[in-house]
Parts: C-alpha cells; structure tokens; sequence
C-alpha cells in the first residue's frame, strides 16, 4: 500500500493537489480582475513563489479548484490593499513636506481604487473625494504637526565593562616595567566607549591574572523635545484658519495665493477669455452662448463635462434611493448620505471652540464660524456690500440684482424666494400652503407627506427618541439626550427669536444652557398669518442697538458699520 496519496499528480489542484474535478477547475491562464494588471492566476503565482523554467511547465499542475480560487482572489484583493495603503502612508508622508506629486499621482492613476479603500476604511465621508479636498484638510492632521525628519534618539544607559587580564599579556608588560624608571611609570588611561560616546577613564590596575568589573554611567543627555511655553496663535487674515507653527500659516497662505492667481480659461473655439472662479467662467458660457456640454434633454448648458453628468444623475436619472428613517428620495447616494448624517444621526455635530454653539455639517460651522472675525472676503461685484461668507452674498445678489423668479398663481405678483410667496398665498389669499406637525413642529407641503411623518412619531425605530426622530447608537445616548420641551414663545432677553433654532442657540451661546425647546403653532391660524403677525426685532449686529424699522437699520449700519453688511 503506498503512503504518499499522489497518484493522480500532476493532474491536481495547483494550490491543494487534490484530484482535479474536470467541470469545476479553472485553468492557470485565465484572467481574473482581482490581480493587479488584470493578470493570470499563473503569473500572480510567479509574483508571490518563483518562475518555473519553460521546460518543466507541464510537470506542475495547471488549474485550480473553486475553494482555492476563491482563496486567491481574497488574498489578491488584500494583498492590493496593503500595497495601497503603503501607497497612501508614503504620499502623506510626503505631503508633510508639502510635496503633492504623490498624492496627486494616486488620485489620478487610481482614482476609483483609492476611493473605495478609503471607503472601505471608513477614511473617508464624500463619494467623489478629490487629492485636492485631502490637501486642503492636511493641516487638521496630527501628521501635520510632527517635524519633517527625526533624528536617532539615545537612551541613558548604564554599561558594565569587564576587563580580563591574560597571563601572556602579563609577563609582557613585566618586562616592560622592569626597563623603566619607578619615576617614569605614569597611570596611564583606558578609554570605554559606549554608545553615547562618554570619555571614561580608568586606572591601570597590576596584573594579577583575575578579572574585576567597572560600572560606567554616561553622561545624561537632554531630551530632545522640550515643553515650550504655548505661542499665541497666528490668524488668517482672509478665512478663520488659525494655527501656532509658522510654517503650517506660511503654507497656508501660499494655499490662498494659489487659489487667487488661479484661472479658468474659456475652451470654445475662437474664445480666449479667463476668468478667477468658475462661477465666472460659467456665467460667460451662458452669456456669450457658448455650447461646451448641452444636456439634450432639457437644454442645459455646462462648462465641464463632469457638471453635466452629475446634472443627469440629479435631475434624468432613475435611481430611487429611499431614506430608511423618513423615506424621503434622493437619487445621489452622497446626498442620502448627507441627509442621514445631518437630520437622523444625534451624536454627529460639529461645535464653535469660541461660542459652543454646535451644528450639524462642517459648512454651518465655518460659516458661523467666520462671524466671529471681522474679514470680508466676499464683494459684491455690482455694488459696495461686502460679506463674511459666501452664501450671504449669494442671498443678497439673488434678492438685490436679480429679478423674482416666483409667481404668484392667483394674483400674479413676483417673488424671490419660495417661502415668501408662500406666505403671501396663506396672507392674503388664504389658502392652506403648509401643514403642521403637533410634536415637532415640522411642516410639509401636503397632507400625505405629514401623515408618513407623524407615523414615524407613532412607531419609532430602535434607538430612535419618538418625539425628536433623533437616532443613536446606544440606549444609554438616547436616555440621556436632550429631548423636545414645549413653551409658549420664543422671547428672551426682549427679543423676539422667532424660531427654535435661534432660540436654543441663543439659549446655549448667551445663557449656557443647552435646550430643545419648540412652541406649538395655532392649528386655526396659518403659518403665512402667523409670521405676519410677529415681528423681528431688528438690532444692529455691531452695538446691537435697537431699530423699529428696516430703513432706520440700513441708515444706521451705513453710519456704524460704513457700507459694510454684517449678518
């Protein structure tokens, strides 16, 4: 009886030599994607073992099983995986020393690899994720702040030298001492030297043919990183990035010198206008006719191709992707994404170092942030006006030099924005344009929308608060949340606030209590006649006076604060 079981050899299994099952094995010379290159399973074997010689090729297996296939493809994929996280450790590295070629490299060479392995490893919260967005958030990292190089460091160490006499070393020095005067006889020194390098001396002791031990302590060196008083911190005059190296603030600043001798030339042909943004550039494409890209749907126009596909997917595409929590449609995975992070998930807020308040996505807070810093980055090209952040510009362009875009169906009259033309229609029309939730205080624009909501109230998910429709990841987040109280206005400090939000805010910021306070709204009355009837106490945001009209305010933010519109 044989002991070795390598009867049907070479006709086996490459990977576990077991018989070959002939419906089921997969030949070495297929191609599989999950090698990089799009290889054979044969040559990633060469990768990862050796190169059998031409000659002796028949006289090892050429298939693999199932089992064993399945097993190479996952330690293929995880094997990429390691190279590219590699890949990425050393483009961070080399970002530190404000060397972008590498990352830039990945990004453009890999874009879709290193977009799912950031994914995968939960790196990452945008879909489209660009080199550019990781370079703009670098400085945030704790990479960013370690030096460039560290040199060796050494340790204080105690060394214990053991000299050894030999007896033919000793009849040699005998004689040695024998020809020289007692007088001339000088210690001499034995010098050790460790790995700090001390200077040690030590006498010469008679030889005596026995071995005796020194103990030799270095001397203690500094620590090579010292604590330094903290330095004030350096602001950025044009955004409110603030940091305490130097250098980070100089690269800094070269970001913006970057980002404001920038251009955007126009392609079309015979056309060679540039432009600093590409709100510039587009509103040239659109002015001067110029057809880049052109949906052929519903004839809009854009300057990239990348903006028209991601005007198909938002506007033609079929996607459907539900919201699971309140069931709303979006048809880009990434506005989902967003939406759930910034309505449903509790624990995800982002908050102000100088004032505590807190908001929900990274834009809210920067823009609140830059109220804190008197920079106006943000001209109005058509007239003096001069804003903090970017979307107050677009407010004040969009209902100062732009004409009403929304119609009053019944009477005609136009408006800028949707919620004023609603108003109007409940003012003065009395028509029912919003509905009301008596737990939230939520509105909606049909009856069939405010029923799926109030049955979200009724029959909460698991960690979900019933009255905030908040969700958490654990019991003991959703026992402890602040949940929705009920009052009768939002009056503070004799100000009218007008809406839970500005209320709890104020609350937190002003009073440094955290609340979540909602005032249950007249289900007789509509929301049009309410906001009608209450009236906002215009302040000046720089002496915070007191005005009882829009034109006293304006007259005095020209004294007080000379053309410069702070909100």
């Amino acid at each position: 009886m044989p002991v070795f079981k390598l009867e049907s050899y070479p006709f086996v299994c490459r990977m576990c030599l077991k018989p070959e099952q002939s419906l089921e094995m997969t030949p070495l010379d297929t191609e599989d994607e999950c090698f990089e290159g799009s290889t054979t399973f044969e040559e990633f074997l060469t990768t990862i073992t050796f190169e059998v010689a031409e000659e002796k090729r028949h006289l090892f297996p050429r298939s693999i099983c199932p089992q064993c296939k399945e097993s190479l493809q996952s330690f293929a994929r995880f094997r990429a995986k390691i190279h590219n996280v590699h890949l990425l450790m050393n483009a961070l590295a080399e970002l530190r020393d404000f060397n972008t070629a590498p990352i830039k490299d990945l990004f453009q060479t890999q874009p879709d690899t290193v977009r799912s392995m950031l994914t995968e490893l939960d790196l990452c919260s945008k879909a489209d994720c660009q080199a550019e967005d990781l370079i703009e958030e670098f400085p945030q990292f704790q990479i960013a702040q370690l030096p460039a190089t560290l040199k060796d460091t050494h340790f204080n160490e105690e060394f214990e030298v053991k000299i050894e006499v030999e007896p033919e070393k000793i009849e040699s020095d005998a004689l040695f001492t024998e020809q020289c005067p007692l007088e001339e006889l000088v210690e001499p020194k034995i010098e050790i030297v460790g790995e700090t390098n001390p200077e040690v001396g030590c006498e010469l002791l008679e030889p005596t043919g026995e071995t005796f031990d020194l103990e030799v302590k270095p001397t203690k060196k500094r620590g090579k990183y010292k604590t330094k008083p903290p330095k004030e911190p350096l602001q950025c005059p044009k955004c409110p990035y603030t940091t305490t190296r130097k250098t980070h603030y100089n690269s800094h600043q070269r970001t913006h010198l970057k980002r404001e001798s920038r251009s955007y030339p126009c392609h079309a042909p015979g056309c060679t206008e540039k432009y600093p943004s590409r709100v510039a550039l587009q509103k040239h494409m659109v002015e001067a006719k110029h057809t880049a890209c052109v949906c052929e749907i519903c004839g809009y126009q854009s300057s990239s191709n990348g903006q028209l596909k991601d005007h198909l997917v938002r506007f033609h595409g079929n996607d459907r992707l539900e919201c699971e929590y309140c069931q709303k449609i979006f048809k880009v995975k990434q506005d989902l994404q967003e939406h759930v992070k910034a309505v449903h998930l509790g624990e995800i807020v982002f908050k102000c170092e100088t004032c505590g308040t807190e908001y929900r996505s990274k834009t809210s807070l920067r823009n609140h942030q830059a109220r804190h810093i008197d920079v106006y980055n943000f001209p109005c090209q058509q007239c003096d006006k001069k804003f903090k952040v970017k979307i107050l510009l677009h407010k004040h362009i969009k209902s100062v030099h732009k004409e009403a875009t929304q119609e009053c169906e019944h009477c005609f009259q136009m408006f800028h924005y949707k919620f004023k033309l609603l108003d109007h229609i409940e003012n003065v029309h009395k028509i029912r344009m919003r509905f009301f939730c008596d737990v939230c205080v939520a509105s909606f624009y049909s009856q069939d929308d405010l029923a799926t909501h109030k049955a979200r109230h009724d029959s909460p998910k698991n960690l979900e608060c019933g009255r905030c429709l908040i969700v958490f990841h654990a019991q003991e987040q959703l026992s402890h949340h602040v949940c929705i109280t009920y009052r009768d206005d939002y009056v503070c400090c004799g100000k009218d606030l007008r809406h839970h939000v500005q209320y709890n805010r104020h609350m937190l910021s002003e009073h440094g209590v955290k609340m979540n306070v909602r005032v249950k709204p007249n289900p007789d009355l509509l929301l049009g006649h309410i906001r009608t009837k209450r009236k906002p106490v215009l302040s000046c945001p720089k002496c915070k006076i007191i005005l009882p009209t829009r034109t006293q305010k304006k007259k005095h933010q020209e004294k007080c604060i000379g053309g410069v519109t702070q909100n």
